[in-house]
């Protein structure tokens, strides 16, 4: 089915939807009324709106299209003190995103609405599976390409919005690298910069001994190949070479690694893509060649640079 075409809005306008869980106390198992909770406020909603979701144990609340964060706050907090006062007359209470630990997909109802009803037909009883409670924020944009450039742009800071409240969730590698508690243990971020992206680390495990090196010693294999461990190094070579000439960005870079990591205990190296080398003969094997190999401004001469 083609996608329809896309509807431009004035730039970095946006709209907020929040997904709620409707429960009954004490048990705080979900509800199944959803819609009598809407009929209570939908006279009280003057900006944004109170509406279904998937099932009636779903309550969304959405703001229009706002010009600033600002407004979108205003009116959430308008819609939330509406909501909150009709839940407590009808005896059942309002819990925020996530999932819901206990409930039973078996018990949730879909509520009355074509473009659901329409679903359910389609899926069955996954639709009723779909019993999860998250947050969509919608930013204008011009065009289609302004959209993918942006959502491209922000999506490494996904991480940042899920640290509210817990700080600690993220953490700060210095460029030198860093120790990582976990539990009684620890993981060694190694800096690993233009291997072959800049700001680039890789990470060792001194309990299994297992240093997980990234795109470092990736190679070009089937997927039934790339669960097995490398035999014939020798063999092996020609699905390295051709990437870790092309993407890793100098030979200096790859001794500067190897030097580190020979000062480590390490069993087996296992790349993000392709066999892993396991065993301190292959990994002494992986070292002594990608220590010697010339690859990226190495290869470069004058000659890359004309003028077409």
């Amino acid at each position: 089915m083609p996608l329809p075409d896309f509807k431009s809005s004035e730039p970095f306008t946006l709209g907020i939807e929040l997904e709620l869980q409707v429960v009954n106390p004490p048990g705080y198992d979900l509800s199944q009324d959803s819609s009598a909770l809407i009929a209570a406020v939908k006279d009280d909603i003057k900006g944004g709106e109170v509406k279904h979701d998937i099932t009636e144990s779903m309550l969304e609340i959405a703001t229009g299209v706002c010009q600033n964060i600002d407004q979108a706050a205003a009116q959430f907090s308008v819609m939330q003190q509406s909501i909150l006062r009709a839940a407590a007359e009808q005896h059942i209470q309002i819990c925020g995103g996530g999932t819901h630990p206990f409930q039973k997909w078996q018990r949730q109802e879909v509520c009355d609405d074509e473009r659901y009803n329409v679903t359910l037909e389609r899926f069955g009883y996954l639709i009723l599976q779909a019993t999860v409670f998250g947050q969509h924020v919608h930013v204008g944009c011009r065009t289609g390409d302004d959209a993918i450039y942006l959502l491209h742009g922000l999506s490494r800071f996904v991480p940042h919005f899920c640290t509210q409240n817990q700080p600690d969730r993220l953490v700060r590698v210095p460029d030198r690298g860093g120790i990582l508690p976990l539990g009684d243990a620890y993981i060694a971020a190694l800096p690993a910069h233009f291997l072959h992206s800049e700001g680039n680390f890789h990470f060792y495990d001194p309990v299994s001994k297992i240093l997980f090196s990234g795109d470092l010693g990736a190679s070009l294999v089937s997927n039934a190949r790339a669960g097995q461990p490398v035999k014939d190094f020798e063999a092996h070579k020609a699905r390295m070479r051709g990437f870790h000439r092309r993407y890793m960005i100098s030979n200096k870079i790859c001794r500067f690694w190897v030097n580190m990591v020979r000062q480590l205990d390490v069993e087996m190296i296992v790349p993000q893509h392709g066999c892993r080398f396991e065993g301190k003969a292959m990994v002494n094997r992986f070292l002594d060649w990608i220590e010697q190999l010339p690859c990226g401004v190495d290869l470069l001469t004058q000659d890359f640079y004309r003028v077409p």
